[in-house]
């Protein structure tokens, strides 16, 4: 599902006129995409919720991602890599200590390095694909969540308490998944 089937979905649940009955949005591309956010508020305002929302889940349930790196100054650059959460740092030997300091890894010597880490959901356009993370992220939580947003800003607070019971409880079990495991331990001779 992309964000704007999400957005379409809970536009018909709410019955939102300014999204159902705006008839570029089914022809948004990501060239005109810009364009018609900028001319349909409330298109724009759901958009930013559904980004809120899904940082949120995603936090929740966080995506587990490896990159290779090579330490210049003993130094490895985070920039622009969504990293929430270092898990691990190793080598071709191990594990390594490491400390995190603003967007950077500081390690004891230069080398390559592997580094296992919780990687934020991205999501910018309309149209990006939402993650869901293998069937655990249902569409009752994100249409949910995404009206219990919307009823809040305007102020349809009996709404509101409604779909965030429903996204609420869905969060709840989402707490209790086991999101990864440790690596196994070998001896080596």
């Amino acid at each position: 599902m992309t964000i704007l089937e999400l957005i379409n979905k809970t536009a018909l649940m709410l019955n939102i006129t300014q999204v159902l009955d705006d008839k570029d949005i089914a022809d948004i591309t990501s060239s005109t995409e810009a364009e018609i956010l900028s001319k349909n508020l409330t298109l724009k305002k759901l958009h930013e919720f559904a980004r809120v929302m899904l940082n949120e889940i995603g936090s929740y349930l966080p995506k587990i991602a490896q990159m290779k790196a090579k330490t210049t100054d003993k130094k490895i650059s985070l920039v622009g890599k969504n990293v929430t959460n270092i898990i691990s740092v190793k080598n071709d030997f191990g594990y390594v200590k490491y400390e995190k300091v603003g967007s950077n890894l500081i390690l004891d010597e230069d080398g390559e390095y592997t580094i296992i880490y919780n990687q934020q959901l991205q999501t910018n356009s309309v149209l990006d694909i939402i993650e869901n993370y293998d069937g655990q992220i249902g569409e009752d939580i994100l249409v949910n969540g995404l009206s219990a947003y919307y009823c809040l800003s305007m102020g349809m607070f009996a709404e509101f308490n409604v779909y965030h019971a429903h996204y609420a409880e869905r969060l709840s079990r989402l707490k209790s998944l086991k999101v990864f495991s440790m690596p196994c331990r070998r001896w080596h001779d």
